[in-house]
């Protein structure tokens, strides 16, 4: 018997290449008869296996062997593989002997005055009990003294410590020097024409301290994102047709007698540049006229964004004839005489492909099929851009994710076809929160929720809540499935208690709701509704009587609905239209002894202003018929405004129409119609808090049968008010403070305070 022992692998994979090329001609076409592992001690030998593709009884390949091996340390379990060989019979065995990644047994940080254990913990790529490479510590420690300085710490020092614990475990320390944290007193932009300066500077990221600045961390010195600011600055000049611009390297200057720190931005502009011509060579589209798909010209200025977004626009254009990886590459001629950019686009088509396999990573929750149903692209189909790009929207309009990234690879065993792989990262689905709302003149309402939007990752809905209050108590629970039976159906159903003590009644409903809609296409929904509620007024004050009467009614109602919604998401839009109209009919034919007929609306519109910033405004209006009520008032389906969800700056169903009663006083009656329009202004406030400011406008009115709605808006009910928005440890949190304006009645209030906070999961 004849044994070769070679060492084919060692600690570095350059080498060990090296080595299995020299030695691997001997062995090429031998069989493997057996694969043993040796020294791994936490990694099974059946983990390790499934990570290989090199079998027992197939032929050995040298290249099937360097990517196991590639793999093997990608997963970072082990530090050192050596590879042996011995030939037996004319047959080849393989022994892979390991030396496993320490185990961290204990993290310690040490110096962490300013910033709290978990804070640091949460952004590091380590975790006690798992196995530790020596490059993801190099890695955390680089993490550490990034995220100070992204905190606005300056001099930060961090130095690790590796201490030996047992057999194969270590114990990790980092000791940390925090430095000062510093603020920005100042920006200069040094040769930058003044015209610009105030546009430039809601481009940076870096920006000056301000009042709020303990709370929001605003102005915060970061050199990280002061030299970010640099290409931002670059950026704005090369989108204003400055195409020879040149920004220095910033300085920061420490001002002692502002106690803060300048920060100075050298900047030569040179010459601004117009568009000139834009041509189109190469693999031209017989059918399309390109020029449609761009957007400069020669009337405005070089802007580099719109060439890019230009470049965007005809990729999917080439995209949608299935040339999925088109090259158009930009040739610029700059002519300094007549201060002009021309563009000439070489287009280059490339092969046609076709869809081969559609894979999902990321989601660990969310079920694959509720990702596959968002995509616009299937499995065989010619490949189409403007299908991919939507599928990203659609996926990412649900809020379950916070991103969704889409990539396309051909495939390895199939030519002229690509690979489709969407990655997801998840974020909290549901919450739990505890609301209240709060004035200067009434008490305090509490109240409980929990909602799951994505139930058990089918992405279902399934909510409760509970308020109580001084004057009311509220019991709801609903349930929604967006594709009922995994079909283009919809399904809700509700179930509710409510009782009400107004100041001149008490009102109690209970009932149930069901629904099932059809999308009809990407954008628009018809669903039908039928409502059963028993609603039961008493407790009348002796002046109310002169207007009310006790009462029970019962309500048996179908409603038809359509709903067209382009919205970027549904949770938290940023931007698109969401607009809907219905029609509610309850008679004795469905069983009800209330009759009537009701007409709804409501448009919504949300605009993102810049990064971050969204406008958005809404408008809704509805109106009641009601019949056979025997010149009685019905008060149960009557419509009032005011409270957290309209008319901020007014407490809750306040605004509403009056009766006199004789002996002088009022009562509230509600309307058969109302208007309701509100534009709100949504900021960041602080970006690594997650704080956001929310400026509103709300306008609105109330009227009865025998009133007209007012035209003139100045003529409603208004107020105005800011809030915040905060995504807190605790939970989120809502706090709004509404102003109202114009002439007050004696029971209505300078101001009124809505407030919410709970925790996500």
């Amino acid at each position: 018997m004849r044994i070769y022992f070679n060492i084919l692998l060692v600690l570095f994979v350059f080498l060990s290449f090296n080595s299995l090329a020299n030695d691997a001609e001997q062995y090429k076409g031998m069989e493997i008869y057996k694969i043993e592992f040796f020294g791994n001690k936490v990694i099974q030998n059946d983990r390790i296996y499934n990570l290989m593709a090199v079998r027992e009884g197939e032929k050995f390949d040298d290249e099937i062997i360097k990517n196991d091996l590639r793999n093997l340390y990608k997963t970072e379990y082990f530090y050192k593989i050596d590879l042996l060989s011995e030939i037996v019979n004319d047959k080849l065995l393989l022994v892979f002997r390991f030396e496993e990644n320490p185990i961290l047994s204990d993290l310690r940080l040490q110096g962490n005055d300013k910033l709290s254990d978990n804070d640091i913990l949460d952004v590091l790529p380590i975790q006690k009990g798992k196995l530790t490479s020596r490059d993801k510590l190099e890695m955390t420690k680089s993490i550490v003294k990034q995220f100070y300085l992204m905190k606005g710490f300056n001099k930060v020092q961090v130095e690790e410590k590796i201490t030996p614990v047992g057999q194969g475990s270590i114990q990790y320390e980092l000791d940390i020097v925090e430095g000062d944290r510093g603020y920005v007193k100042g920006i200069v932009l040094k040769g930058s024409n003044q015209q610009f300066y105030r546009d430039i500077l809601k481009r940076l990221e870096t920006k000056t301290k301000w009042v709020f600045s303990g709370i929001t961390g605003r102005g915060r010195l970061s050199e990280d994102i002061i030299n970010l600011d640099r290409s931002n600055i670059r950026s704005f000049y090369l989108d204003n047709g400055f195409v020879n611009v040149k920004v220095s390297k910033p300085r920061i200057d420490y001002i002692e007698s502002k106690d803060g720190y300048l920060v100075v931005f050298d900047v030569e502009e040179g010459d601004r540049y117009k568009v000139g011509t834009i041509t189109f060579a190469g693999d031209l589209l017989d059918d399309k006229d390109l020029s449609d798909y761009t957007t400069l010209d020669e009337s405005i200025y070089f802007n580099l964004s719109k060439m890019q977004q230009d470049i965007e626009n005809l990729t999917i254009v080439y995209g949608d004839e299935s040339y999925a990886f088109a090259n158009i590459d930009p040739i610029f001629n700059q002519d300094d005489d007549l201060k002009q950019i021309s563009i000439k686009y070489n287009m280059e088509k490339g092969e046609k492909y076709k869809v081969n396999k559609i894979s999902i990573f990321g989601n660990t929750r969310t079920r694959d099929k509720v990702i596959r149903r968002e995509i616009k692209i299937k499995e065989q189909d010619p490949y189409s851009g403007t299908k991919i790009k939507a599928s990203k929207r659609f996926i990412n309009r649900r809020g379950f994710f916070e991103s969704v990234d889409i990539k396309e690879i051909p495939s390895k065993d199939k030519p002229n076809y690509l690979d489709v792989e969407v990655t997801v990262e998840e974020k909290p689905t549901g919450y739990f929160s505890i609301q209240g709302g709060y004035s200067s003149v009434e008490a305090l309402l509490l109240g409980v929720q929990i909602q799951e939007n994505n139930l058990w990752g089918y992405g279902k809905q399934l909510g409760a809540s509970v308020t109580v209050g001084t004057v009311s108590q509220n019991f709801l629970i609903d349930y929604g499935d967006p594709y009922f039976l995994d079909t283009s159906y919809q399904f809700k159903m509700s179930l509710f208690r409510r009782q009400y003590e107004y100041i001149d009644y008490d009102r109690e409903r209970w009932g149930g709701t069901l629904m099932f809609g059809k999308e009809l296409n990407t954008w628009t929904f018809a669903d039908i509704k039928y409502r059963y509620e028993n609603i039961k007024v008493d407790d009348l004050t002796t002046e109310a009587t002169e207007i009310f009467q006790e009462r029970n009614d019962k309500i048996s109602s179908v409603s038809f609905g359509m709903r067209y919604d382009t919205r970027d998401n549904f949770l938290d839009p940023t931007r698109g239209i969401s607009t809907s109209l219905s029609i509610e009919e309850s008679n004795s034919y469905f069983g009800a002894n209330l009759h009537f007929t009701e007409y709804s609306g409501k448009f919504s519109k949300y605009f993102q202003v810049t990064s971050g910033h969204t406008m958005a405004y809404s408008f809704e209006s509805a109106f009641i018929d009601f019949r056979n009520t025997e010149k009685r008032l019905i008060v149960s389906e009557r419509y009032y405004l005011g409270g957290p969800e309209n008319l901020r700056g007014y407490k809750f169903a306040r605004v509403s129409p009056r009766r006199t009663l004789s002996n002088g006083e009022f009562v509230r009656i509600g309307g058969n119609k109302y208007v309701y329009s509100t534009l709100e202004y949504l900021y960041p406030l602080a970006l690594e808090t997650g704080l956001k400011g929310i400026l509103f406008v709300d306008v609105g009115q109330v009227y009865e049968e025998t009133e007209v709605v007012d035209k003139n808006p100045w003529d409603m009910k208004k107020d105005i008010g800011f809030g915040f928005r905060w995504l807190s440890p605790v939970g989120p949190l809502k706090l709004d403070f509404g102003f109202p304006l114009g002439n007050r009645k004696s029971d209505e209030s300078k101001y009124e305070v809505q407030f919410s906070f709970g925790s996500v999961f």
